[in-house]
């Protein structure tokens, strides 16, 4: 869980260190983007926990 968070960490300190690079706009969709895949995949990790709960309840 550690490593997690600190390959994290180091992922946002190189982003913050490639915005000089880019424009705001650029950035902005960047950021857009990462949300998105973000939502999508703790979603889908929330529903496969419900639906492993369910199960068990249900057996």
């Amino acid at each position: 869980m550690s490593s997690r968070v600190r390959r994290r960490r180091r992922m946002r300190l190189g982003r913050r260190r490639g915005l000089a690079r880019w424009g705001p706009r650029a950035v902005a969709r960047r950021a857009a983007l990462l949300a998105a895949a973000w939502g999508v995949r703790m979603t889908a990790w929330a529903m496969r926990k419900a639906l492993r709960r369910m199960l068990r309840a249900a057996l």
